[in-house]
């Protein structure tokens, strides 16, 4: 009977319990309740300063950062500061929608075309992101379809004052000094560093979209005939991203080196007073180009775009040559010569730069193309030139009246050979470009007459 009474107890005790465990799931918020609340709790934390967020957003490793200013509404619309100059300003100031999706978490959308998409379309930047948690009630996020390398942004409350670390006249500027138009490797453009009180002039390469520089050497004096004369140079070939804060141009990664018997330290330059001026790269030619004042540190300095630089990293090749496809020549209208090569070549695979052809008896320089028939025979069409000298990065080119052609021509490829190279290389003086992120790829601009190559090793 005890037995029976302890075994009657137990049932009911469970039962107890058992019902309590059903009311309190059904107390329990749906999944849909719970998703809801956790969007609602975000757009709150989204809302909240009464400045916006500003974040450092870099696209991808190899570009810069940029300072972007977000100020949420709680009706969808979200307004995004910026300082990138690019489709007549659109990215400056624009509002766009935005919403919250529950997908991989919470996911922060930006609809409407913007600053984002422009990073996405051009630099594999994002448009869409992951909320990974708050740090001190602020949010972070990570790009959702950058697997390998996501990119992770934290927001951080903007100041009052922060919009002035916007300077788009100085981006606006930039693009002002782009007097090449045609850029196979983003808005790459020539800029002398000129430190005043040192008499050291220091050039670099800015990838105006990216945000990258590579300093590519200094030389003693201010002007081309200076530097040339003087031959006090320094080699450096120092890449590093930069960001642009206000008035000044802060490098990732300070670039130092010793010249004339000085120490050279640069973390970050300041830029004022922007002025549009010419000057000449070849013989009654003139090209629009920019000059800032400035400062580092205490130290006066200038800043302007140019052509020229102290050195070159474009060397003979012991082992082959310079290439690239038939649509690498441009002319004085950005438009690829492809068309007319083909009309001369027309099995042309492309071109040809050497300083080193393999001849038994020598080297050879030349330029030209290199053609493969359906047999996969190929040949070569080669117009001579004698050694090249340089001045920095400017190389005179002089052709012999001799040509390397390994089967015999027609009249047209011969006559093909000379108009083109002469087309592109005009007066033989061109200046050696390299690029900021790319140690083995060259543009050989001809100042005279607008026309480049590009090259790689």
């Amino acid at each position: 009977m005890k037995k029976l009474l302890l075994y009657i107890t137990i049932v009911f005790v469970s039962l107890g319990i058992y019902s309590c465990g059903d009311d309190e799931i059904k107390d329990l918020p749906t999944v849909e309740e719970r998703v809801s609340k956790a969007k609602d709790s975000l757009i709150t934390a989204l809302t909240a300063p009464a400045f916006g967020w500003k974040i450092n957003y870099q696209p991808n490793p190899n570009s810069g950062s940029f300072i972007i200013l977000m100020k949420f509404e709680a009706d969808g619309k979200v307004n995004i500061k910026s300082d990138v100059y690019d489709n007549d300003g659109e990215f400056l100031d624009a509002t766009i929608t935005y919403r919250i999706d529950n997908a991989h978490g919470l996911e922060l959308i930006l609809e409407t075309y913007g600053v984002f998409h422009y990073f996405f379309e051009f630099y594999n930047g994002e448009f869409e992101f992951i909320l990974l948690e708050y740090i001190n009630n602020n949010p972070v996020f990570q790009s959702k379809s950058d697997f390998s390398n996501p990119t992770i942004l934290n927001f951080e409350p903007a100041g009052e004052n922060d919009a002035q670390l916007l300077n788009n006249e100085i981006t606006k500027n930039f693009k002002n000094t782009m007097f090449q138009s045609e850029q196979l490797f983003g808005s790459n453009v020539y800029y002398q560093l000129y430190l005043i009180d040192k008499d050291i002039s220091i050039f670099m390469t800015l990838d105006l979209d990216l945000r990258s520089a590579k300093v590519l050497n200094a030389g003693v004096g201010e002007t081309i005939e200076e530097i040339n004369n003087n031959n006090n140079r320094a080699a450096i070939s120092h890449k590093t991203n930069y960001t642009i804060q206000g008035d000044k141009v802060v490098f990732t990664s300070p670039v130092n080196f010793n010249l004339n018997g000085q120490s050279i330290l640069i973390s970050e330059f300041e830029l004022s007073n922007f002025q549009e001026l010419t000057d000449s790269f070849c013989d009654g030619q003139t090209l629009n180009i920019g000059k800032f004042d400035g400062k580092i540190g205490n130290e006066n300095i200038t800043f302007t775009s140019t052509l020229y630089s102290s050195g070159t990293n474009f060397t003979p090749i012991s082992d082959g040559s310079y290439n690239v496809s038939s649509i690498g020549i441009f002319d004085d209208q950005d438009e690829t010569l492809q068309e007319m090569i083909t009309a001369i070549f027309p099995d042309v695979a492309g071109i040809q730069f050497y300083f080193k052809f393999p001849l038994s008896d020598g080297d050879f320089y030349g330029v030209g193309f290199i053609v493969v028939d359906s047999n996969n025979n190929a040949d070569f069409f080669l117009r001579e030139f004698a050694p090249p000298t340089f001045n920095g990065n400017q190389m005179n080119m002089t052709f012999t009246g001799q040509s390397l052609i390994t089967r015999e021509p027609t009249a047209a490829e011969e006559q093909g050979l000379v108009d083109l190279t002469d087309f592109v290389f005009g007066s033989g003086q061109v200046y050696i470009l390299e690029f900021a992120g790319d140690d083995d790829a060259f543009e050989l601009y001809n100042a005279c007459n607008n026309h480049k190559l590009f090259l790689f090793k």
